[in-house]
């Protein structure tokens, strides 16, 4: 799927100066990761002292993890709880509302959450967005930047996108 846009894809990881260690924008812990072969490698992105965020590749390691300076402009991948979605108590029968996302034809569902891509030349005046700007993004819709707690939600995101979801 990342191949077939042709473009990067910031996910909500960014490295944390302070702890030395990196972290979901969301929050979650970090229990997994997809990194490519000889990443993260803080050596030489970070040039113009932004930071180090993380982008889902699109060529020869399509799908892995890697490590760039934050204010590198690119695509993003939004991701935010479903409206109206709680789990449901497990000492009743009650069946939970369904929960939907906003703008079903823009946004895609998976378990708690929804998704939302915005294409490079849909955002930051046709150049994408770095990663800071993006984040703003997301929040202002209620969410943060893609994260991924197991390798089926980053499957999914890989597989289940289609240009539908794509905001135009």
């Amino acid at each position: 799927w990342v191949a077939e846009f042709g473009v990067h894809f910031f996910i909500g990881l960014k490295y944390n100066n302070d702890t030395k260690s990196f972290e979901w924008s969301s929050g979650e812990p970090v229990d997994y990761t997809h990194w490519a072969e000889y990443e993260p490698d803080l050596s030489h992105v970070d040039v113009d002292e932004t930071g180090y965020c993380v982008y889902m590749h699109r060529h020869t390691d399509i799908g892995y993890w890697k490590v760039t300076g934050c204010s590198q402009r690119m695509a993003t991948i939004c991701e935010l709880p479903r409206q109206g979605y709680t789990d449901p108590p497990t000492t009743t029968t009650t069946v939970a509302p369904q929960a939907k996302c906003p703008n079903d034809w823009a946004w895609v569902k998976y378990n708690d959450d929804c998704y939302r891509v915005y294409e490079e030349n849909a955002v930051g005046g046709g150049k994408g967005l770095g990663w800071c700007d993006a984040e703003a993004l997301c929040q202002s819709q209620g969410g943060h930047l893609v994260s991924f707690a197991v390798w089926e939600e980053e499957q999914f995101q890989t597989d289940n996108i289609n240009l539908y979801s794509y905001a135009q």
